[in-house]
């Protein structure tokens, strides 16, 4: 678990991500007139990679690999541990002489059906990046 005040080193290319999902899913406007349904195909739509640290990744395969359960997490975040997991072992299989992080490292930067996010989070992640909580954070 981060600790208060900690920053994820992808915070900045995640954000990316989410303004260009939020364009696409305008662009794709099938008649979508609340900000809550934006933010609902948001959180559904492909990111350009799982949006979880490689370290963190590793713990929770290995985690996963030694056959204990993912107590006190969010069903989000299972589902996207499922995937990363699923794609972890079909790559191991087929390469059965990589490293075990080399192949973490792999699967997280693959590209992600979804964001693994509520709407809420979306939503509060794109008011953060409009309102420019991310930069001044920076300073």
């Amino acid at each position: 678990m981060k600790t208060f005040g900690s920053t994820l080193y992808f915070v900045d290319r995640r954000n990316r991500d989410l303004l260009r999902a939020f364009r696409t899913v305008l662009l794709n406007n099938d008649g979508i007139s609340s900000f809550e349904l934006v933010c609902h195909h948001i959180a559904n739509s492909p990111a350009s990679r799982f949006w979880v640290s490689e370290e963190r990744a590793g713990v929770v395969i290995k985690a996963m690999l030694a056959g204990k359960p993912l107590i006190k997490m969010r069903p989000n975040k299972k589902e996207m541990f499922a995937e990363i997991f699923r794609r972890f072992v079909s790559l191991r299989e087929q390469y059965p002489a990589k490293q075990f992080d080399d192949l973490i490292i792999e699967v997280v930067n693959q590209p992600a059906p979804s964001f693994y996010l509520t709407p809420k989070t979306v939503k509060e992640y794109l008011y953060k990046i409009k309102n420019g909580w991310y930069e001044n954070k920076k300073s």
